[in-house]
C-alpha cells in the first residue's frame, strides 16, 4: 500500500502524447498550472455509503466512496474531494447516487475545455494546481513487431525537475505522474493558457 498523501495533493498521470498535440507545453516543478481531471474507472459500482473516502493506492490510482455529481449520455462527473469526468459511465449510474471502487486520474486531453465546458449544464471542472514532484516513468520496448504491455512492463520511476515529451528516451516508453497541491482556487470552464 502507497503512503497516504497530504490533505490536498493528487497524483495525476500524464502521458506524453497530450503535450506533444499541443494542447499544454512541458511542466516543471514549482510550476502552477490549470487543467481538468480525466476519470479512468478501473472498477466502479454503486454503494449505500455516503461518507467521502479517499485511499491512495500509488501511482495515479485511488480508492474512493464519493457522489457522481453529473451525468448526461457518457458523460459523468465524480466529486472525491476534487471533480473528475469521464467519458466512459459505467451503465446504471446515475447523478446523485454513490459509488465505491478504484480510479486513476490524468490530465484532461482536450475532452472537457474543447467540449464539455461548452456547455452551461457541465458543471466547472478546470481546477489550479501547484507542482510540487514530477516522476518521469519508462520502461523498456520489446523489439518489432512484439505489442508493448504497459500493465506487464517493468517501469523505472525517478523525479525529474520537468518534463520532456518531446524527447522521450530511446527505445522506452514514457509517461508522467505529477504530485500537485490544489490551490484554493474556484474550478472554472475556461484555460488562461499561461504556460
Amino acid at each position: 500500500m502507497a503512503q497516504p498523501l497530504p490533505p490536498g495533493t493528487w497524483v495525476i498521470g500524464l502521458e506524453p502524447w497530450i503535450q506533444q498535440d499541443g494542447n499544454y507545453g512541458d511542466f516543471h516543478v514549482g510550476q502552477t498550472v490549470e487543467f481538468a481531471l480525466e476519470l479512468g474507472p478501473r472498477s466502479v459500482h454503486p454503494t449505500p455509503q455516503r461518507e467521502l473516502r479517499v485511499e491512495y493506492l500509488g501511482g495515479c490510482a485511488y480508492r474512493v466512496t464519493a457522489p457522481i455529481v453529473f451525468r448526461q449520455d457518457s458523460l459523468w462527473m465524480l466529486d472525491a474531494g476534487v471533480l473528475a469526468y469521464g467519458e466512459d459511465a459505467p451503465g446504471g449510474l446515475r447523478a446523485g447516487q454513490w459509488v465505491s471502487g478504484e480510479i486513476a486520474l490524468g490530465i484532461d486531453p482536450f475532452h472537457y475545455f474543447e467540449r464539455h465546458a461548452l456547455r452551461p449544464e457541465v458543471p466547472p471542472a478546470i481546477h489550479t494546481w501547484r507542482i510540487a514532484v514530477i516522476r518521469s516513468c519508462t520502461a523498456p520496448l520489446p523489439p518489432y513487431p512484439q505489442v508493448f504491455d504497459a500493465r506487464k512492463a517493468s517501469w523505472t520511476v525517478r523525479e525529474v525537475p520537468e518534463t520532456r515529451s518531446w524527447t522521450p528516451p530511446p527505445g522506452r516508453a514514457l509517461r508522467y505522474e505529477l504530485v500537485c497541491r490544489k490551490l484554493d482556487i474556484p474550478p472554472r470552464r475556461r484555460l488562461s493558457r499561461g504556460w
